[in-house]
């Protein structure tokens, strides 16, 4: 993302809700950036290169007047097989010196990249110095995977079983690799998706978007929205969190 929020007439202080996601972000111009955690007073600063871990409430983001950032976003599973680390010691910001060697060096060649083609490939090329010391795919990775593609949408059971687990050994291995239950992680991706897919299909109402999700009704999206946002579905369409969670993606250079 590269953004300059107040000539694009854009907010810069942004809700984001609850999310399963894992990144990494490395912050090449702007401030740092600040956030208000969701149930405290104040705003924190992140470090200008972190990991972010599952988010487990709606935290209050500030961007900056102007920001300059890349992010690596990780497949289910991936940050903890790259680094051997469970998911549950990366709170809400990690800072990535304390995780990675290299990262000072890259963060210089970053902020002196002459465009986003050379960010990517200074970014592509530390991470695949580094998968050398990854840990092999399993079938619990490939269960996992298959989890996520289904949008949370398989008992959790049956993909136990394809990762030739327990249900409670499968229970802890996610809570290491995903840093959630798996029950818990279903639910929130699958919340997740059901935002990104309002902001691809504006005009479809909820109700077809809870079908699409493998949602068994639309009391259970409303109900999930009401957990994770404090708001229903309804209610969000109206408000800045909601559209801040893919809305900006138009108007600025992403890389891809």
């Amino acid at each position: 993302m590269n953004v300059d929020f107040r000539q694009a007439g854009l907010p810069s202080v942004l809700k984001y809700p609850w999310s399963v996601t894992l990144r990494i972000y490395f912050t090449i111009g702007g401030d740092d950036l600040r956030v208000k955690p969701g149930g405290t007073d104040d705003f924190m600063s992140y470090p200008s290169d972190f990991i972010v871990g599952p988010r487990l409430a709606t935290d209050l983001v500030d961007l900056g007047p102007y920001r300059h950032v890349a992010a690596v976003t990780f497949k289910p599973g991936g940050l903890h097989r790259l680094l051997g680390v469970p998911v549950t010691q990366f709170g809400r910001e990690t800072d990535l010196r304390m995780v990675l060697k290299g990262v000072d060096l890259l963060s210089e060649r970053l902020q002196a990249a002459r465009n986003n083609d050379e960010i990517r490939r200074l970014i592509e090329s530390f991470f695949i110095e580094r998968l050398q010391y990854a840990t092999a795919e399993t079938p619990y990775d490939k269960a996992v995977a298959a989890l996520a593609q289904s949008n949370g949408n398989l008992p959790i059971n049956k993909v136990a079983g394809w990762a030739n687990l327990s249900v409670r050994q499968f229970e802890r291995r996610s809570i290491a690799a995903l840093g959630l239950s798996p029950k818990l992680y279903s639910r929130v991706l699958r919340f997740s998706n059901a935002c990104l897919y309002k902001e691809a299909h504006p005009k479809m109402s909820w109700y077809k978007i809870s079908h699409e999700l493998g949602y068994a009704d639309q009391m259970h999206l409303v109900n999930d929205f009401k957990s994770f946002t404090g708001s229903t579905p309804t209610e969000m369409d109206t408000a800045v969190s909601m559209r801040i969670l893919t809305g900006i993606e138009g108007r600025v250079n992403r890389i891809r």
